[in-house]
């Protein structure tokens, strides 16, 4: 493989992972979830609605699903590309 492919990979991932974090965030938001909250992706995987100022369960229930998207990109990217690209 030469750096070029390795290269449009790279992007391919992030662009991907980018696009679902920007939901992610925008979701956060309308559940009123500060993004620098210490444990909030896991206080949210665990399905605790107590964690946002607002109670929006539709907004809560994509943002969990979206959570569980990222972690699994996440972990494909890393198989994709190796461990030492992550």
């Amino acid at each position: 493989m030469t750096d070029e492919d390795a290269g449009h990979r790279e992007k391919r991932w992030t662009h991907h992972l980018e696009e679902i974090d920007l939901e992610i965030a925008k979701l956060a938001t309308l559940c009123k979830i500060p993004a620098a909250r210490p444990g909030r992706d896991r206080t949210v995987l665990k399905k605790d609605t107590l964690v946002g100022g607002t109670q929006n369960p539709r907004a809560f229930d994509k943002l969990r699903s979206l959570l569980l998207m990222h972690y699994s990109v996440r972990d494909k990217a890393v198989v994709a590309m190796g461990e030492a690209e992550r």
